[in-house]
């Protein structure tokens, strides 16, 4: 009687596994066909910018139909796999469609996010923030105490939160020629994080130029930084340089030595210097995942 027994859960068990596993299987299957497919056409394609530009659809819907932290995961596993050589674009994109779909209201959007490609998630939700509340005639009053209400039970994170999204009211600033340099950086000056604020000024205004070739980039390199030269702000002209550097590396998808290269294109000495310390400092970052 105990061997019939026995027998009888030993039957039982393996019922339940094959039935659960089958089942999981299923699952596993009925999701994968709703899930959005990654574009199989994006993989082969040679130029990093034009990778961001064909994943951006992708991302975007994942951030609709799932949400914008499966988004995230999703630009780190493709980074982890060298699908992607740097996913801090892809991450601007997810913040932007991760705001649209909260309804333009950042904190959600803030809230519902994830850190990780060097924080591009919060850069973007805050790009695309500014873009769609403020006019240029009115946005330096607007942008002043927008990151106040960005809040955290961590004083770290709290502090680390605001400092994001300074700095992608920076970059809103400046995307798609929202305001002139030199109002721009103004527009920063009575901000808390003033300096974040700035080095997303900075940094857009370098990244317009990444979709050209390298033919076309040699040539415009020397005149990037000029509206910053033409100000009396030797920080943010440094800051441009930096930024160089870093895009520089993005670029060529981290190819120290022929983004190193590419900088002495800028002729000034120190900005040379300066753009060659930035891809330095990007080869570090990288490094460290």
């Amino acid at each position: 009687m105990r061997l019939k027994s026995g027998l009888k859960v030993v039957l039982a068990i393996t019922l339940f596994v094959t039935v659960a596993g089958e089942g999981y299987f299923l699952i596993a299957d009925y999701l994968a066909k709703r899930l959005p497919q990654a574009p199989k056409e994006c993989f082969d394609l040679e130029k990093e910018y034009d990778k961001w530009i064909c994943f951006r659809p992708y991302f975007n819907e994942l951030v609709r139909k799932v949400s914008p932290a499966y988004a995230m995961t999703e630009a780190k596993v493709l980074k982890e796999k060298k699908v992607l050589d740097d996913c801090h674009l892809n991450a601007h994109f997810i913040g932007e469609a991760a705001l649209e779909k909260y309804d333009f209201d950042p904190g959600k959007a803030f809230a519902a996010g994830e850190f990780g490609c060097i924080e591009g998630y919060f850069h973007g939700v805050m790009e695309r923030y500014v873009r769609y509340k403020a006019d240029p005639y009115s946005v330096t009053s607007k942008v002043k105490n927008i990151c106040d209400t960005v809040s955290s039970p961590n004083p770290q994170k709290e502090a680390l939160l605001k400092s994001q999204c300074a700095h992608g009211i920076g970059h809103g600033l400046v995307a798609h020629n929202f305001l002139p340099i030199a109002d721009a950086l103004a527009a920063c000056e009575d901000m808390d994080y003033a300096w974040r604020c700035k080095g997303g000024v900075e940094m857009e205004h370098v990244e317009q130029y990444l979709s050209l070739e390298e033919h076309e980039l040699k040539g415009v390199l020397p005149e990037i930084c000029k509206p910053f030269a033409d100000l009396d702000d030797p920080a943010s002209l440094s800051g441009c340089a930096s930024n160089i550097g870093v895009a520089l590396m993005w670029y060529t998808k981290h190819d120290l030595a022929q983004s190193k290269k590419l900088c002495e294109e800028l002729g000034e000495s120190e900005q040379v210097h300066i753009c060659k310390s930035g891809t330095e400092a990007e080869e570090l970052i990288n490094l460290k995942g």
